[in-house]
């Protein structure tokens, strides 16, 4: 195992090793929004799509599957954020009190159901006879009193062991403002933006730089060990999004911890190339999707994210004015997780750069963001806590924020009329709050 693997696994622990809420009786909490991305996955490209061996003959699942170890990363969120909110959330899963929504791709679907099972856990197992199995079919209203006594005792937890099904709702692709609204094929509109972004000197400037840095000191080890054929060299290298795909591959093979025997051969570092293919991720995920500086898609993408956001707190502090604080109500849950990509929790980080100085971090496997609404029992002021990774970056004056932030964001006519759609990208008869519900 690799000495930064082993230091991940090292760092896993510490990371989600968090206390509970403080309790504090001037303040409390009223409304959670947890956005995170999915976990360690496969890469994207396979280059061997009957055997799907990627090029350092790594095999997986298909493109950009969750791992195992993804499954587990978010498995040891779910317990994390049910060790900080213990006071907040039920024991038991309750559909009136959390929602749980992804993008429609398997490996943000897996992370999101792996981060309920440590959310919702439990150590109930049932032990039972053979004979107690086949009287407990469904169909057979005459199974047992021990069987039925079993059954009551696991609750809302369906299976043993302690593994529960929980709805996990989808974004369907048409409809995927929350995540998507700033990529192309599900905004056509927002292409011409995309293209100034990527069309800057700034923009050029850090592709070409970071390119050639890569070329020169391990260009001559990539040719190697992967296969030439059809490949003119030098140029297949200084070609982004090749050299991109190389490293996507790289990171997802060395961060799930495989052997990739193809590369150990050329004797090359493997922390200092993972590190420079993470400034490859970083820069896709992030500036070459909103530019440098940011451009118009920030803005946009955000819009969505942000209304939806204000939209539930607004109701969760109405139940609070009213004194049903504590009410569970299913078209307004206290508690929401959206399971998204990097793209998304990056388009979050830089608007807060941007509009508040807020310093951030690459949005790594399982990186989550947290936004806390909470009052001042003295004063009667709600403010919200933004939280990255269970630690605590920022507090804002809740009406001050929203202020501030709706003044940048575009409106849904707007977004309507930039995504101009002939495909009916967003349907007449709903608006993109008829969608949250």
């Amino acid at each position: 195992m690799s000495s930064i693997f082993s230091l991940f696994l090292f760092n896993l622990i510490i990371t989600y090793s968090y206390s509970k809420l403080e309790n504090n009786n001037e303040e409390k909490l009223l409304f959670v929004w947890e956005h995170f991305r999915h976990g360690a996955r496969g890469p994207y490209r396979s280059f061997d799509e009957i055997n799907w061996k990627d090029i350092f003959n790594e095999k997986w699942d298909g493109d950009g599957e969750l791992s195992p170890l993804g499954m587990r990363m978010h498995y040891l969120l779910g317990v994390s954020t049910k060790n900080k909110y213990s006071d907040f959330l039920s024991k038991e899963y309750d559909p009136n009190e959390i929602l749980i929504r992804s993008t429609d791709v398997n490996r943000t679907i897996l992370s999101a159901f792996s981060t309920m099972q440590g959310l919702y856990n439990s150590s109930t197992v049932m032990n039972l006879t053979d004979k107690q199995i086949q009287n407990s079919n469904i169909q057979n209203s005459n199974y047992s009193k021990s069987i039925n006594d079993k059954i009551r005792e696991l609750g809302n937890i369906a299976t043993e062991g302690g593994y529960g099904f929980y709805p996990v709702h989808t974004y369907p692709t048409n409809y995927d403002h929350q995540f998507n609204l700033y990529r192309s094929d599900e905004c056509p509109g927002i292409s011409k933006y995309i293209n100034e972004a990527r069309n800057t000197k700034e923009m050029k400037d850090l592709i070409n730089e970071t390119c050639s840095k890569i070329n020169e000191t391990y260009g001559e080890y990539i040719f190697n060990f992967m296969d030439k054929s059809g490949v003119e060299e030098p140029y297949y290298l200084f070609d982004y999004s090749n050299l991109f795909s190389i490293a996507d591959t790289f990171i997802a093979d060395y961060y799930n911890g495989r052997e990739m025997k193809y590369i150990n051969d050329t004797h090359i570092n493997m922390e200092e190339f993972y590190y420079e293919c993470l400034n490859l991720s970083y820069i896709e995920s992030y500036y070459r999707q909103f530019g440098i500086p940011v451009s118009n898609v920030l803005y946009i993408g955000v819009s969505p994210i942000f209304r939806a956001l204000f939209n539930y707190m607004d109701m969760r502090i109405n139940l609070d004015k009213k004194g049903q604080a504590d009410k569970k109500v299913s078209e307004s849950p206290r508690f929401i997780i959206t399971a998204g990509h990097d793209n998304s929790l990056a388009a979050n980080d830089l608007f807060l750069k941007e509009e508040f100085g807020i310093s951030f971090e690459r949005a790594e496997y399982s990186h989550s963001q947290f936004y806390e609404l909470w009052k001042n029992e003295i004063n009667g002021k709600y403010f919200i806590r933004y939280l990255v990774n269970h630690e605590e970056k920022a507090v804002f004056d809740y009406d001050e924020f929203k202020e501030k932030v709706s003044s940048k964001l575009y409106s849904q006519e707007q977004i309507n009329s930039i995504c101009n759609d002939e495909t009916n990208f967003i349907s007449k008869s709903k608006t993109f709050l008829d969608l949250l519900k």
